[in-house]
């Protein structure tokens, strides 16, 4: 997210790769970005939560990045269900068209080129150092926690509630 937030802030798209690598070509920087993101990405979700749990404001269904690659009709299928308030899917037309899409295979689910790392888990896992890591760990503890990141293995995943 922090690579590919960096690539779209410095190009302006979403597609585009910037040319050098931040972590080699200009570490401060690097590091500022990395901490700052952190933060951020801590301060958003504490938001969300606030907004979604403790305040009941609005209903808020979670999509891991890694479920969806792994497990694509079973993610799109529960997502689905949480946006048209149903119990099941099964004979409606948004079945048909998720078991469509996944028996495509990805070449055919493409309306542009994507980058090398699309679809890749822990592809720019080479960019951070062991200190930014851990400063994510820390930052964002509650999350990665809360959303079946760390090590818990009596989780298969957590959704908000």
């Amino acid at each position: 997210m922090i690579v590919s937030f960096a690539n779209l802030v410095n190009t302006m798209s979403h597609s585009i790769e910037f040319t050098s690598n931040f972590s080699e070509n200009n570490p401060n920087w690097w590091d500022w970005w990395v901490r700052t993101c952190a933060e951020n990405h801590a301060k958003y979700i504490a938001t969300l939560l606030q907004h979604h749990v403790t305040d009941k404001r609005n209903p808020i269904y979670f999509v891991r990045y890694e479920d969806l690659i792994l497990n694509q009709e079973e993610e799109l299928t529960e997502l689905f269900k949480f946006l048209l308030e149903l119990d099941s899917l099964h004979g409606t037309n948004i079945e048909r068209r998720i078991k469509e899409v996944v028996n495509a295979g990805e070449a055919q689910n493409k309306l542009y080129k994507l980058k090398q790392s699309t679809g890749k888990l822990h592809f720019q896992a080479k960019n951070y150092t062991k200190s930014q890591i851990d400063y994510i760990k820390e930052t964002n503890r509650d999350f990665l926690y809360k959303f079946g990141y760390s090590n818990q293995p009596e989780v298969k995943k957590t959704v908000a509630s």
